[in-house]
């Protein structure tokens, strides 16, 4: 089975991405691979939770706005295909399918699949792009990344970061996360957190269907309580708020209360 995830690139100042007001809403609120690529520039990969529905499209526009610079996100489906949005704080907008098919996708992407593109028409979008960044861009190597015919063997999410890359980014150096979500201490909530988020998940697309009223209506008092919790530990990756002692804590006492829930 091939990745699922997103990789977005911008600038935010002196906060870290996943700190950043109005990027877990856009893209999503689990994240790793933050790397600071110089000059206030960071890339992160962000993989949503089942519940959660980003909305690439409208996120780069409103972080542009917000952080006064450029900003490109890549939402990849299996490691086969990428949706590519990017934006620049005065208006220039683009949006990308890759590879570029001139029939439907397999994969569904909630925001739509653009058509179509005229591969120099997009480099010279994106060269347009990486100038309001203050990139220098290798053109042929952003060609090359917009290539229909790049192999299918390497995945998608490799061609995504060709692409950054040809449009002046360095790979960047790894900033390692605060709290590790992954640590051993929240392993049985994590798992217990996830069980709840796939029947949420399930529970949203029926609601978007019309066939219920509200999420909480079939969702346990455990179950709510391990949601919250997977999201103050996500939130506290790259912030280290709450301390790691505190999140274990919590999650004692989770287990504690919750231990005779079925």
């Amino acid at each position: 089975m091939g990745w699922y995830g997103t990789i977005l690139v911008a600038r935010p100042g002196g906060e870290w991405l996943p700190a950043y007001p109005g990027v877990r809403e856009a893209f999503g609120s689990r994240f790793g691979g933050l790397h600071d690529l110089g000059e206030g520039w960071q890339r992160v990969v962000v993989v949503p939770f089942y519940r959660e529905r980003p909305r690439h499209a409208a996120g780069v526009g409103q972080l542009a706005a917000a952080t006064g610079a450029p900003v490109i996100v890549a939402a990849v489906s299996e490691s086969w295909c990428a949706r590519v949005d990017a934006c620049t704080p005065d208006g220039l907008a683009i949006a990308v399918h890759l590879p570029n098919l001139r029939k439907a996708c397999p994969y569904e992407h909630r925001e739509g699949q653009p058509g179509p593109f005229v591969p120099r028409r997009v480099v010279a979008e994106f060269k347009a792009w990486a100038a309001a960044a203050g990139r220098s861009p290798d053109l042929a190597a952003l060609a090359a990344a917009l290539d229909a015919d790049w192999p299918g063997s390497a995945p998608m999410q490799n061609r995504v970061l060709a692409l950054f890359a040809a449009l002046g980014f360095p790979p960047g150096r790894e900033i390692p996360p605060l709290i590790d979500p992954h640590d051993d201490a929240f392993w049985a909530a994590r798992q217990l957190a996830f069980q709840a988020d796939v029947r949420a998940a399930n529970r949203i697309a029926i609601m978007e269907r019309g066939k219920i009223r509200g999420l909480a209506r079939d969702l346990s008092p455990c179950e709510l309580a391990y949601l919250r919790f997977s999201e103050q530990l996500e939130a506290a990756a790259y912030t280290g708020s709450p301390p790691r002692d505190e999140l274990a804590a919590a999650c004692e006492k989770l287990a504690s209360r919750w231990n005779a829930e079925p």
